[in-house]
């Protein structure tokens, strides 16, 4: 079962994954699915190789909450072709 995640915006036509969403598909061997708010009705489907082969960038990242750093790993935006968000 594919991990979803809804995103408010894109930052330069970049979708930014957390570090524990990236793990946990690749733990799985699945498929990240992305949506966004900015664009309604689009999707993009990240898989298992994609993950490994499409990071455009990581950025190591504080929260703002715990402090804890982490990492966040930028995809460029690619919507998928046939897939429409239902």
């Amino acid at each position: 079962m594919a991990i979803r995640i809804n995103l408010k915006r894109l930052y330069r036509n970049y979708a930014d994954v957390r570090e524990s969403e990236l793990k946990k598909a690749i733990a799985k061997n699945t498929d990240i699915i992305i949506s966004c708010d900015e664009i309604p009705g689009q999707t993009m489907t990240l898989t298992p190789h994609d993950l490994n082969t499409r990071v455009a960038a990581i950025t190591k990242t504080k929260g703002s909450i715990t402090g804890e750093l982490y990492n966040i790993y930028s995809f460029k935006w690619q919507r998928d072709a046939t897939k429409e968000l239902i």
